[in-house]
């Protein structure tokens, strides 16, 4: 049973292969070329040149490729709530180990809360030093 909690972050770390890095980051990092590529995937409108058909052959390719990306943090979001749900589960038997009173029962769930929101920070930076690609492949390994 524990081993089927890898399977999301399997997924996520393979989605994160084919996500295209920030326009942004590649920008800053002096790598315009790229960064028009990464734009051209998730924002270019088609040419008014094109044919009617082949305008919306390329909006549906696209469509389909956004609707698979946001597909990955919605994995993500799913992984921090089965986690928080663990934690909530092994509360019942750290209180009956430790005897905990309501305030530390509530100290230490509403910690990984916090916990969660202070790494959350962090990662923005690891974001903005390794770019968005390279820090969610790390979170997918550490999940």
């Amino acid at each position: 049973m524990f081993s089927l909690a890898g399977v999301p972050s399997v997924i996520m770390f393979v989605g994160m292969l084919f996500m295209p890095e920030t326009p942004r980051w590649l920008i800053y990092h002096k790598k315009p070329q790229k960064a028009k590529r990464s734009l051209a995937v998730t924002s270019e409108e088609p040419s008014l040149f094109y044919a009617p058909s082949k305008v919306a052959s390329i909006c549906l390719k696209r469509n389909v490729y956004l609707a698979a990306l946001m597909l990955f943090p919605v994995i993500g979001g799913f992984l921090l709530g089965y986690h928080f749900g663990v934690v909530t589960g092994a509360m019942l038997l750290i209180d009956d180990q430790f005897n905990l009173s309501h305030f530390w029962h509530e100290f230490i769930v509403s910690s990984t809360f916090a916990s969660a929101a202070i790494v959350s920070n962090i990662g923005i930076l690891i974001a903005d030093i390794f770019g968005r690609k390279r820090a969610l492949l790390l979170t997918a390994i550490f999940f």
